[in-house]
């Protein structure tokens, strides 16, 4: 069974072009094994994205231009992740342990 893609990119970066001060969203074109020096990459002034045009990163699409980047931002903005949820269990040996509430006396 085939299921729908929800975005239309594999990899997003948020990003101030060179020449510009206003934020973009983009992919990164690198190759695979660069997957992990992208940041190194922009630092270095050597990331080029292609373009995605949208309001928010669920609707972002690419537009096919290509744009150097000048600064790397974290890819969500607050406004995008309005809710964050973690779990504490991230051993087994914690998620074993029992649960204390220090006594209030």
């Amino acid at each position: 069974m085939m299921s729908a893609n929800l975005v239309s990119w594999t990899r997003l970066v948020r990003y101030i072009p060179e020449g510009n001060s206003t934020v973009h969203y983009g992919e990164p074109i690198i190759k695979e094994n660069e997957v992990d020096a992208i940041a190194q990459l922009a630092q270095d002034g050597n990331l080029e994205v292609i373009v995605l045009e949208g309001d928010d990163p669920m609707s972002a699409k690419p537009t096919g231009k290509k744009e150097k980047v000048a600064k790397l931002l974290g890819p969500l903005r607050p406004g995008d992740v309005p809710i964050i949820r973690c779990i504490g269990l991230n051993y087994t040996t914690h998620s074993k342990m029992p649960f204390h509430l220090p006594s209030m006396a």
